[in-house]
């Protein structure tokens, strides 16, 4: 009997995809408040071969996760919809956007002699990464942040091909 009210109201479990660009990717079910939003309720989610029944507003999504969600057609129809539109854009121009390792050698006038890895802003500013001081026999040592770098330092970093060319001018 109160199946037969249920399928009156035509509410029934469905399977929605998470997509691998989804927006909801690493967001707790609370915070995706899907049950305001389109009124529906998520009874488990499918990671790989984990089940997570009844899961909690504090369970967390993932990209590729399977939703079992219940509502009538419509909750549904809009629930997929959003969770299709919900998604990261893609990167249309990739040009540039390799990373490179470059070495470079730290001139008398350079700008970074007398700085530390953190004055000098070599991730901030030229969005690189430092990797390492070259040493005499070729072999790259850490640095603490406070190393001041000196002339004829040389540095290994690594960064997009815009960013490593800014920082080259400048170095």
């Amino acid at each position: 009997m109160f199946e037969g009210r249920l399928l009156d109201r035509d509410i029934h479990i469905a399977t929605v995809d998470v997509p691998h660009n989804s927006l909801w990717g690493g967001k707790m079910l609370k915070e995706l408040d899907l049950g305001n939003r389109f009124g529906v309720h998520v009874s488990s989610i499918i990671r790989g071969y984990k089940k997570i029944n009844i899961p909690s507003g504090s369970n967390i999504v993932f990209p590729l996760d399977q939703l079992n969600v219940i509502g009538n057609d419509e909750q549904l129809a809009k629930l997929n919809t959003a969770l299709q539109q919900e998604i990261e854009p893609e990167m249309m121009d990739l040009d540039g956007k390799d990373m490179q390792l470059k070495r470079f050698g730290i001139s008398p006038d350079s700008p970074f002699v007398g700085k530390s890895l953190i004055t000098s802003h070599l991730r901030d500013k030229y969005n690189c990464m430092f990797i390492g001081l070259e040493e005499d026999d070729d072999k790259l040592i850490n640095i603490t942040p406070l190393y001041m770098f000196q002339p004829a330092d040389i540095i290994w970093v690594v960064g997009e091909e815009d960013d490593i060319k800014r920082l080259e001018q400048e170095i």
